[in-house]
C-alpha cells in the first residue's frame, strides 16, 4: 500500500460516523432523566382510580411510559445530529481545522458519535461534502424507527383487543365487571396513538436530516 493510500484510508476512518451509538446515547440519556424525574412527575399525576386521562395513564403504566419515552429518543437524536452538522458547517467554511473546541464541544461529539476530522484548510470543501453526505448514515436509526414505532403499536393493540375479548364475558350482564374490558381497551388505543406519533416523530426527524443535509451539499457545491 502506498502512502497515498494509507493516507487515504487514515482519512477515511476519521469520517466514519456511528448514528447507532448516538440513538442508544440519547436513549439512555431519555430514560436516565426519565428514572431520576419519575417520581417528582407522578405527584401531579391522578390516581390510579381516576385516572381518565391518556397522560395520567402513561405515567402510571410502566409499559406506555416507556413506550412514550422511546418518542422522545428521535427528537433528542434529530436535534442533536442537526445540531453538529450545522456546527460542523459552519466550521468548515471558517476554515477551523479541529471543528468545534472545548468541553461542550467534545460532550457535543461523544453524545453525537461524530469523530473529530483533522482537516486541512485546502481540504475545506471537500470537507463540507463529506459533514453533507453523513445525513445519509444518521437517518438510519429514523428510518428503522419508522418501521418499528407502528409495529410496536400495532402489537400493542392486538394484546389489548385481546384482554378486552377475554374479560367481555364476565363483564356480559354485569357492569360492575366492565372496568377490566375498559382497561384492556385503553391499552389498544394508547399503544397505537403512541406508536403513531413515534413514527411521526421518526418520520419528521428523517426529513430534518434529509433537508439539512441537501441544504449543505448545495452550499458546498457554488
Amino acid at each position: 500500500m502506498t502512502a497515498s493510500e494509507t493516507s487515504e484510508t487514515q482519512h477515511q476512518k476519521l469520517r466514519v460516523v456511528r448514528p447507532w451509538r448516538s440513538f442508544i446515547v440519547c436513549a439512555a440519556l431519555i430514560f436516565l432523566l426519565l428514572m431520576i424525574r419519575r417520581d417528582l412527575f407522578l405527584q401531579d399525576v391522578p390516581g390510579e382510580e381516576t385516572a381518565d386521562s391518556l397522560l395520567a395513564r402513561i405515567a402510571l403504566d410502566p409499559v406506555r411510559l416507556a413506550f412514550a419515552a422511546a418518542c422522545l429518543v428521535p427528537v433528542l437524536y434529530t436535534i442533536l445530529q442537526v445540531s453538529m452538522m450545522l456546527i460542523e458547517a459552519v466550521e468548515v467554511n471558517k476554515g477551523s481545522v479541529d471543528g468545534p473546541a472545548g468541553g461542550l464541544g467534545l460532550l457535543l461529539r461523544l453524545v453525537t458519535a461524530r469523530p473529530l476530522r483533522l482537516r486541512q484548510k485546502q481540504d475545506l470543501t471537500e470537507d463540507a461534502l463529506i459533514v453533507s453526505q453523513d445525513g445519509e448514515e444518521l437517518a438510519v436509526p429514523l428510518s428503522f424507527g419508522l418501521s418499528a414505532f407502528p409495529m410496536l403499536g400495532f402489537l400493542g393493540t392486538v394484546v389489548g383487543l385481546s384482554g378486552a375479548i377475554e374479560a367481555l364475558p364476565g363483564a356480559i350482564g354485569n357492569p360492575d365487571a366492565l372496568q377490566p374490558v375498559l382497561s384492556n381497551l385503553h391499552v389498544a388505543f394508547d399503544t397505537t396513538l403512541i406508536g403513531l406519533a413515534g413514527a411521526l416523530v421518526c418520520l419528521v426527524g428523517s426529513k430534518v436530516i434529509e433537508a439539512t443535509f441537501d441544504h449543505l451539499a448545495h452550499s458546498a457545491e457554488r
